[in-house]
């Protein structure tokens, strides 16, 4: 049955072979409940569970790496993180929505999320960060590459095996892949670097691994900075030709963004997302798989508008699922005056989450991830 007042964002989609119950996707966003050692805790699977509650068709929580690293986030590098990954899968499905992981390696940023061994495509970083201290990456080797693409496809497969639906690359936002492809972060002269085909070749590699280990009817989205917004950085042109070649690939879905970790200013209210919406719908334009986008979407007339104008297929809610994980059930239910809006302050989703490298808080919903208080 339509929606009567959103009939587009509560109408069923498909990731590949996946059918999903509507078009609102919990977006992958660091949480930080992880244990020191990044094995999923109670707290993990009770967001999980609470987030797909709350009516999103797919659910995916934090990020998992896919080597043994410090970081705040999760981790699939061997087969001892399947069974708390499986209860994450499992809690997620068992509150109505398809489970999503997304596989990520922080190459350059990996000092900005804590860790110390920071790896990129080259010698180079985010000139501020540079000026205040952080480290600069170590070129990796052919042979390291190559170890990091088959990581890829071991980590993937032990999500597959956990439960999860599909996978998503992390692909976007100043992450491994992104310092492959940005023209300013890579300056290598072997086989990836130097031209967009080969600056896509690393990208390229993990998705056929991924193939290779879970099979070809495997549910993957790949997560794109359409323009990282950093100087001579990644551009929509790029990211056009980037997309068709990942469509060919095989990738079911792409996940667009704008910026990096270092340039947050996108996520801002000082952002004007027509920009950014106009940029997806040239990467929609020019694929057949579906297009998730979102950048700050609060609202469902402007969701419904998106889909309704064909600037995306699915809509992605990270910051306004903190600020209110019932989004998707106050909407279908006609309370959207009950909605706490994000009011994009980046304070405890970013300054004491991603930067501070403590669990998320939220300026405007002061019980999330509280489980341990009476809400």
């Amino acid at each position: 049955m339509k929606h009567n007042k959103y009939p587009k964002l509560f109408e069923k989609g498909y990731i590949g072979n996946l059918k999903v119950k509507n078009r609102i996707i919990r977006n992958s966003m660091g949480t930080y409940l992880a244990d020191g050692n990044m094995y999923v805790g109670d707290r993990t699977i009770k967001a999980g569970a609470e987030a797909a509650s709350g009516g999103a068709g797919v659910v995916f929580m934090d990020n998992c790496t896919i080597k043994e690293m410090y970081h705040m986030g999760l981790c699939a590098a061997n087969d001892t993180y399947i069974p708390g990954l499986s209860m994450l899968a499992e809690a997620i499905k068992d509150h109505g929505a398809l489970a999503g992981m997304q596989l990520s390696h922080p190459g350059r940023d990996t000092g900005f999320v804590g860790g110390t061994e920071v790896v990129a495509a080259s010698s180079v970083t985010f000139e501020p960060w540079y000026e205040a201290g952080a480290a600069l990456p170590k070129p990796l080797t052919i042979d390291e590459i190559h170890d990091l693409v088959d990581k890829y496809g071991q980590a993937a497969l032990r999500c597959k095996k956990a439960g999860f639906d599909l996978v998503e690359v992390h692909g976007a936002g100043g992450c491994l892949p992104t310092n492959f492809l940005s023209p300013n972060d890579n300056q290598r002269n072997d086989m990836y670097g130097g031209s967009l085909h080969n600056r896509m070749r690393f990208l390229v590699e993990i998705v056929r691994s991924i193939k290779k280990y879970c099979g070809n009817n495997y549910p993957i989205s790949i997560k794109l900075s359409i323009d990282d917004c950093e100087p001579n950085g990644i551009r929509v042109e790029e990211t056009v030709e980037v997309a068709k070649v990942l469509e060919k690939e095989g990738v079911s879905m792409l996940n667009l963004m704008m910026g990096t970790h270092a340039v947050v200013y996108p996520s801002t209210g000082f952002y004007d997302i027509n920009i950014y919406l106009s940029q997806a719908k040239q990467i929609k334009d020019a694929v057949q798989i579906p297009c998730m986008v979102g950048l700050g979407v609060q609202t469902a007339s402007l969701a419904e508008s998106i889909l309704e104008s064909g600037q995306g297929d699915f809509i992605a809610l990270a910051k306004q699922e903190i600020a209110d994980c019932n989004w998707p059930n106050k909407v279908k239910n006609n309370q959207e005056d009950d909605i706490r809006p994000c009011i994009k302050c980046l304070v405890g989703c970013t300054d004491n989450g991603i930067i501070g490298h403590h669990p998320i808080r939220c300026a405007v919903n002061p019980t999330v991830y509280k489980y341990y208080e009476d809400k």
